[in-house]
């Protein structure tokens, strides 16, 4: 992309579990912010919600190695604390969390692998990629 500006994503809830999981597509997202080639944004709500996931029983994950992938995030991370709410994935209202992120903080991308999201395909001139599709950005 040919921009000035750098450009900006929030990353679903369901793309940072992944990260943990395993070093496939969602960690090298997660690398490439890491790296300064796009900004990560983020919330408190986000970021509450990858806890509580991670901390379930049926994953492997002690308290230390939850909070060191929330404090990554956080580190490479804008943090932003949106003040409207939206109702718009009427199926899944957990999801709206993620496109009240993206819109209070003007980023150009949500990456998710949650189809209720990626059926939207753009939400407001945002637009939601699979994993797969934010990569071939880079």
């Amino acid at each position: 992309m040919s921009t000035d500006r750098k450009v900006e994503a929030v990353l679903d809830t369901n793309v940072l579990v992944s990260t943990a999981l395993s070093d496939g597509k969602p960690f090298e997202i997660l690398s490439l912010a890491e790296d300064g080639e796009y900004m990560s944004v983020t919330s408190p709500a986000i970021i509450g919600e990858l806890r509580g996931v991670l901390k379930r029983d049926r994953l492997p994950f002690s308290d230390d190695q939850v909070d060191e992938l929330a404090a990554k995030v956080l580190t490479i991370s804008r943090v932003i604390d949106p003040e409207t709410t939206v109702e718009v994935v009427e199926d899944d209202p957990d999801d709206d969390k993620i496109l009240e992120c993206a819109l209070a903080g003007d980023v150009d991308y949500v990456v998710s692998g949650d189809s209720h999201l990626l059926d939207l395909e753009q939400h407001q001139g945002i637009e939601i990629l699979s994993p797969d599709e934010f990569l071939q950005l880079f």
